[in-house]
């Protein structure tokens, strides 16, 4: 889909309730008509007062009368369509007018951001399953002839006419010959300052290549001290050029590819020249030992011949202790398996399928293992033992467990959305706080004490723990950071750590679903287990971030506004709402509410104006705010 079409009016605001929106604001003014109209003035909804053919004259940009008002609807700098009112002007008419054109920017607006995010998660997406299958296929393969191959069909996840692997020649590409023989003459005019600027590119008119190509997308194979070669994708012309974020994937499977191109060749040439001489034996050792695979070979006796440091670590074993020693007793009981592998690829004289080995050491836990087994030959060809290349996962698969529970056990407290957010940057889990402007909401079971000196410690917490499910669900229903549970007692807030315009509004709503879940709830037990939650809601500054030490803490709010929620809360009775005085400010508009006389609370001076909240205004009755100016 081009950036185009995903900008057009009808993507970013649907048919249905475009036309929704336009029939409320119309009610408002019966004498007026409202359409919205395409970037190429082609209507997508209207509603209100609209005579016959009116519409069609407005969509031809018929307008001589001047009986039209246009307001741009814009995405960006980019006008995606236009808003039309029809009808006699006034102050009512003005209000509902502008209020709707803000009301449609603002959909707008986040429909583009919802669009960029999703388009960011989805790019990241494909960086880091790109980089899976990298280190499955690819990062795994020890041929470096199949390597080339294995880049280009991963590198097909960029869409292009044809591509290609530079080793110093063509080493392997698809596409069609002429395209494939085009485009090396086309690199190759410019090859000499990609090799030397060792970065990915981006080539358009290209001198030589004529019209054929639009863009030719480059990314150097970097070794460790230098380049190798590249990859090359073309894009015939008339299709569009390749995008920034394509140069980027590209480099991201370019990057480990040269890597693993280069161990393979390594690796190809430590089993050409085992058996040659003693000086190559040497060196070879010493490029193993500065590997960070595991690499064990043995004879056609099973004796090991050559165990490298990593090997030697991964195995817990000290090399002087195996090297010479047959392999059923240099290797402990735990990696039978793993000797049997080694002896059976000798013995065949074939390889032994790659895959995972886990074994269980004592003292050490679980190891998991990737072992990839091939046997050796001598330089007439004949089978001179088995070579083993080890990979130790056991630490990554620790922290993907870690990962996964950490996030189950984080996604239990707070909304998802606000989990990811905190573990997606280590500098979120810092031992510090930041000042917000934050809604706080206390809940209390009343009278719960008495109740529990008279319920079964088993019952009582069946009982406490269904009161509690409910007001934490009213919570992440709300998309509230749920900070903690105090005995019978709940602690939440809003806008932190992401911004929420509506905070206080939403901690409101929150108080009020777990009052009508309470309700209900009390309606299925028996009597004596009807309970009831008093709830005092403040709005104000805090201190919200990490308490604790660097092991453990916890995600809390600090400061007067969390304290004077909790004292509101201590004098609601069961079933009441209290709210302060800045909540009810932010709310007024949307709610019911008594002001109740001030009162005076623990670590205030002044008395505190309180209001008991009754109700939600249904959102047709709501006042709105610009009616409220006029």
């Amino acid at each position: 889909m081009s950036a185009e079409e995903s900008t057009s009016l009808p993507r970013l605001l649907r048919p249905r309730l475009a036309t929704a929106l336009l029939e409320s604001f119309a009610t408002l003014a019966p004498d007026l008509g409202l359409a919205l109209l395409r970037s190429d003035r082609r209507p997508l909804a209207s509603a209100g007062s609209w005579p016959d053919g009116s519409l069609s004259e407005v969509s031809a940009g018929d307008d001589s009368a001047n009986r039209y008002r246009s307001y741009p609807l814009l995405a960006g700098s980019q006008q995606v369509g236009t808003l039309v009112a029809r009808g006699a002007v006034s102050d009512r008419t003005g209000v509902t007018e502008r209020v709707l054109h803000d009301t449609l920017s603002g959909l707008l607006a986040q429909a583009i951001e919802k669009r960029d995010i999703t388009a960011e998660a989805l790019q990241g997406y494909r960086e880091v399953n790109l980089l899976y299958r990298v280190g499955e296929t690819i990062g795994r393969s020890l041929d470096p002839n199949a390597i080339p191959e294995l880049m280009l069909q991963e590198s097909k996840l960029i869409t292009a006419d044809a591509g290609f692997v530079l080793l110093g020649a063509v080493a392997a590409s698809y596409g069609e010959a002429d395209d494939v023989s085009a485009l090396n003459e086309a690199v190759q005019t410019v090859i000499d300052s990609l090799w030397q600027s060792e970065r990915p590119a981006i080539l358009t008119d290209i001198p030589g290549a004529g019209s054929r190509w639009s863009a030719i997308l480059w990314a150097p194979l970097r070794g460790t001290d230098r380049v190798l070669g590249g990859i090359a994708l073309g894009r015939r012309a008339g299709q569009p050029v390749f995008a920034a974020n394509e140069e980027k994937l590209l480099m991201a499977l370019a990057a480990p590819s040269a890597l693993a191109l280069q161990n393979a060749h390594l690796f190809a040439d430590l089993e050409q020249t085992l058996n040659s001489t003693l000086e190559i034996k040497t060196l070879m050792d010493n490029v193993l030992a500065s590997i960070a695979s595991g690499v064990l070979t043995t004879d056609l006796h099973r004796q090991i011949t050559l165990c490298n440091e990593a090997a030697a670590r991964i195995l817990g074993l000290t090399q002087s202790a195996v090297v010479g020693r047959p392999l059923a007793r240099a290797l402990p009981a735990p990696f039978s398996r793993l000797s049997a592998i080694i002896a059976g690829t000798a013995e065949r004289g074939t390889a032994t399928p790659a895959g995972n080995l886990s074994v269980t050491m004592p003292g050490r836990g679980p190891l998991h293992l990737f072992v990839s087994c091939t046997p050796l030959r001598d330089a007439h060809g004949e089978r001179s033992g088995a070579a083993v290349v080890i990979n130790d996962f056991t630490e990554q698969r620790e922290v993907e467990a870690d990962r996964d529970r950490i996030h189950q056990t984080f996604g239990r407290v707070v909304a998802p959305r606000v989990r990811d957010r905190l573990l997606s940057d280590a500098s979120h889990l810092r031992l510090d706080g930041d000042r917000h402007t934050i809604t706080v909401l206390f809940a209390d079971l009343h009278n719960f004490t008495p109740f529990s000196e008279r319920t079964e410690p088993e019952q009582l917490f069946k009982v406490l723990n269904s009161y509690l499910s409910l007001a934490a669900q009213a919570v992440l229903n709300e998309e509230g950071t749920l900070d903690k549970f105090l005995g019978d007692a709940v602690m939440a807030f809003w806008n932190a750590p992401d911004a929420q315009p509506d905070h206080a509004l939403r901690a409101t709503r929150a108080a009020i679903a777990m009052q009508r879940a309470v309700e209900a709830h009390r309606g299925a037990v028996e009597a004596q287990y009807h309970l009831h939650f008093s709830i005092g809601i403040t709005t104000g500054a805090a201190i919200v971030g990490n308490v604790g030490t660097s092991e453990l803490f916890n995600y809390t709010a600090i400061g007067d506004t969390v304290n004077l929620a909790q004292r509101l809360e201590s004098l609601a009775e069961p079933g009441q709402i209290f709210l302060s005085e800045a909540t009810h400010r932010e709310v007024s508009e949307h709610v019911t509410a008594t002001e109740r006389p001030p009162v005076q609370v623990k670590g205030r001076q002044q008395p505190v104006v309180v209001y008991e909240l009754a109700g939600l205004v249904p959102d047709n009755l709501a006042p709105r705010r610009e009616d409220a100016k006029q």
